[in-house]
């Protein structure tokens, strides 16, 4: 489906929704889709009305910087992932579904329980639309259109690079196994990129997080 094509209103609409914390991992996403609670995590997630599987999903590159902030109940309180403005390369994976499952993942991952209206055609217009003020992960982003597709993802709308958290351990795991099954990387690969992200630099350097990430069961 173009881009250009009317897309708010549309629940059967396909998109790609962009993943790059940790729904990269496919068994934590799937979390979203059907329900349940992630490994490591505190939180159960009720799940999409359509809990259908993906049609398709492949890697991708985000010209946006990654960094790590707020404190997470989900995740033991640590630091979540989320995009700056600033260029930069993120690692993310791809999910072929349709826009009603993503507004429903959106309302989950901002716990919100009301019914929730998102202008994705003005998303395509102007690269952004903020769907609920005040919200976690309240900014939907275009990134463009991809086999005919257009792709969003969300961030915050309020927070900055530079306010950080680190994540817990839980949480990079999990983000570990979205980058083996997404990318290949190993424990050195993830380390190598993590070091680098706001949150986790001066924190940890790349060799403490090979070692964490290398002692650690998946």
């Amino acid at each position: 489906m173009p881009a250009k094509q009317k897309l708010s209103g549309d629940d059967r609409a396909r998109v790609w929704y962009a993943s790059y914390g940790s729904n990269m991992q496919r068994d934590r996403f799937g979390c979203y889709l059907t329900g349940g609670r992630p490994r490591g995590s505190a939180v159960t997630q009720p799940g999409c009305s359509d809990p259908a599987e993906p049609l398709a999903d492949a890697p991708l590159r985000i010209p946006r910087q990654l960094y790590f902030a707020r404190r997470s109940r989900s995740w033991s309180y640590g630091g979540v992932a989320f995009l700056g403005e600033a260029p930069g390369m993120t690692l993310g994976r791809r999910y072929l579904i349709t826009i009603g499952q993503l507004t429903d993942i959106i309302r989950q991952e901002c716990g919100i329980t009301d019914p929730l209206m998102v202008d994705y055609d003005a998303a395509v217009r102007n690269g952004k639309e903020d769907v609920r003020r005040g919200a976690w992960y309240g900014r939907l982003l275009h990134l463009g259109d991809s086999e005919g597709y257009p792709t969003f993802t969300f961030t915050s709308a309020d927070h900055h690079p530079a306010d950080v958290n680190p994540p817990s351990l839980p949480y990079l795991l999990t983000i570990v196994d979205g980058l083996r099954e997404t990318h290949g990387y190993g424990a050195a690969e993830s380390a190598a990129y993590l070091a680098k992200v706001p949150g986790i630099r001066g924190v940890w350097s790349e060799e403490e997080l090979r070692a964490r990430l290398a002692g650690e069961p998946h």
